[in-house]
């Protein structure tokens, strides 16, 4: 699934029940697919899930350091 294992997190994994079922976790550099500034204050964490019939669900979240 992901060609560049770099950021990668969790690698892909099947589940031990059905290995139909499995997901994978990464970062991505937001600032990069942008072209903005870059910075290591924030990235975007990815989970793809693979479930039956070849359907995928992707989940994005944001995570970003808050200064005070």
């Amino acid at each position: 699934m992901i060609s560049d294992p770099t950021n990668v997190l969790i690698p892909y994994t099947q589940l031990p029940n059905d290995s139909s079922l499995g997901f994978v976790v990464f970062l991505i550099d937001d600032e990069n697919l942008t072209g903005a500034t870059p910075n290591d204050r924030d990235c975007i964490v990815v989970c793809i899930g693979r479930a039956g019939q070849n359907t995928y669900a992707r989940i994005e979240v944001v995570i970003e350091i808050q200064t005070t």
